[in-house]
């Protein structure tokens, strides 16, 4: 999940950084940005760092809430996998919304 989520797209643009050019736009925003390492200000992959807060937060309500879906189908279902055919369909379908 993190090599598709993070991995592709960084590695997708790395590979274009190193093939392609910079425009004119990114040498405005970077060329002088004292983040950017010197080496890399005629034009790179560049991502600034921040905070993880958002992520943290929306990734812990959905851990969350898949939690309380498994809950709820201990007891209704008894069990967490299997059981009635609806309650599989409304699970996955709940779980890949």
């Amino acid at each position: 999940n993190v090599f598709l989520g993070l991995g592709l797209p960084w590695m997708f643009g790395s590979i274009y950084w190193k093939v392609g050019e910079p425009s004119a736009k990114w040498i405005q925003k970077y060329s002088q940005d004292p983040e950017v390492p010197s080496g890399h200000r005629a034009g790179a992959f560049v991502v600034k760092a921040g905070t993880l807060g958002f992520s943290v937060a929306v990734f812990v309500a959905s851990a969350a809430t898949c939690l309380v879906m498994l809950l709820v189908r201990r007891y209704t279902c008894h069990g967490e996998l299997g059981g009635p055919r609806l309650a599989k369909y409304c699970s996955a379908a709940f779980s890949f919304s």
